[in-house]
């Protein structure tokens, strides 16, 4: 097959490895944690739970360390590997990757630039990639991590969906960030009341200003599909 024929909905676009790089830069750790952190709440391996037990530093320290062993072999693939590889990492399919048998093929849903929308869905993996933040603080039950790995794996798919022209997707961040907006107001995030309304007044922005982006780049990329 030649790189002229496209798939039906989608043209030929240009190759955007970089930005896959990017992406897969920013989600390696956060997928590489969710078994560290289900390891972690089944042996109860938390501060919470052991206090300042010298095994914890050796524990964050290996935890840094798979960071930037993740971080080698995603910057690895994508210069050596990427062009011959048989899949599509999710920073590939984010980017417009597609495969086709087992050729990569790169292709935009729009007639026009997706700069905005790969910016916007790249504001959105804030969420899922600050999840388990603090997780060697506090402990959390088995059931606590599933729970959370799945709002992570479900916030990462609709990134993949969004960036892929798939805006009915668009629930999943509608869903966290308007949740997040109810959270943040509902509860006290410091006792200085200053401080307090500070901290709530920023997160509403950062939660509303990424919502209205979201929805925003819905009503311009719709009408402009291939």
């Amino acid at each position: 097959m030649t790189e002229e024929l496209t798939i039906p909905g989608y043209r030929v676009a240009a190759r955007h490895q970089v930005l896959a790089a990017l992406y897969d830069l920013w989600l390696a750790p956060t997928l590489m944690m969710i078994p560290i952190a289900f390891g972690l709440s089944v042996t109860g391996m938390s501060q919470a739970t052991r206090g300042e037990d010298p095994i914890l530093g050796l524990v964050a320290l290996g935890i840094i360390l798979m960071y930037l062993i993740g971080s080698v072999v995603v910057i690895g693939y994508h210069v050596v590997f990427s062009k011959r590889a048989g899949f599509a990492t999710p920073g590939e399919q984010m980017a417009g990757a597609w495969m086709d048998g087992e050729v990569k093929r790169w292709r935009s849903p729009f007639t026009v630039s997706r700069w905005f929308l790969f910016l916007v869905v790249f504001l959105w993996l804030y969420w899922p990639g600050n999840a388990f933040d603090g997780i060697l603080e506090y402990s959390s039950s088995p059931g606590k991590v599933v729970g959370v790995s799945v709002r992570v794996l479900a916030m990462t798919y609709s990134a993949i969906a969004i960036a892929r022209g798939r805006f009915g997707w668009l629930v999943v961040p509608v869903f966290v960030l308007g949740l997040g907006l109810f959270q943040v107001w509902g509860a006290t995030a410091d006792p200085d009341p200053l401080i307090d309304w500070v901290t709530k007044l920023v997160a509403s922005i950062m939660s509303g200003g990424v919502l209205a982006m979201l929805v925003g780049s819905w009503v311009y990329y719709r009408g402009r599909r291939v």
